[in-house]
């Protein structure tokens, strides 16, 4: 994706929130859909569920719970968790 300049005018920068919408929306579609769609998502239903039991868990483990801890736990699982 290009960068966004400071200097660039509003419509440009939508447009190029736009491009890259659209553009993520095209690469969720091919690897959902078809054959290989199946594949992908009953990966991701594995990943999500494991990913849902640990943090679970280690949620559980937290004093304070507030949004900046859950993104914090999240994102230490999503390293660590394989791909």
């Amino acid at each position: 994706m290009a960068a966004v300049k400071k200097g660039m005018s509003k419509k440009v920068k939508v447009g190029l929130g736009i491009g890259a919408g659209l553009a993520a929306a095209a690469v969720a579609a091919y690897v959902l859909t078809g054959e290989r769609g199946k594949k992908n998502r009953a990966k991701i239903k594995g990943w999500s569920a494991k990913l849902e039991k640990h943090a679970s868990a280690e949620i559980s483990k937290l004093k304070k719970t507030g949004v900046k801890e859950y993104q914090k736990v999240i994102a230490a699982l999503a390293k660590k968790l394989p791909k």
